[in-house]
């Protein structure tokens, strides 16, 4: 797996990294980034070992991530996971990395400022 280095997003590599149409899976994938970058658990780390014995190859693997959503601590890996993603990756200003309101889609948005 990759040891962890700082990732720069800019503008134009904002937007959807995962749509919102992978579900319950959209963790799964999130932590499979995560761990693309440097990010380890135990339990995540033997499905990626022998799913990807030399390094991840996509994301988007249903044996991979029926593997990991079925983990008792599957939700805490996530959030374990994607506080790693955070705090190694430098977004542009304005912008934050998560969950989109509106359709539940993953990835990196601009944040709306409030009119009130």
């Amino acid at each position: 797996m990759n040891e962890s280095k700082k990732i720069t997003i800019t503008e134009n590599e904002t937007g959807t990294y995962f749509d919102g149409w992978r579900g319950i899976y959209i963790p799964a994938n999130v932590i499979l980034m995560a761990c693309d970058h440097g990010f380890h658990d135990d339990g995540v780390d033997s499905i990626v070992e022998k799913h990807y014995p030399d390094e991840i190859t996509s994301y988007d693997n249903d044996d991979v991530e029926r593997e990991i959503a079925d983990l008792e601590y599957y939700l805490e890996i996530f959030e374990d996971a994607e506080r790693y993603l955070e705090s190694i990756t430098e977004l542009p200003d304005g912008y934050f990395m998560g969950y989109n309101e509106y359709d539940g889609s993953w990835g990196v948005w601009k944040c709306e400022e409030d009119d009130d």
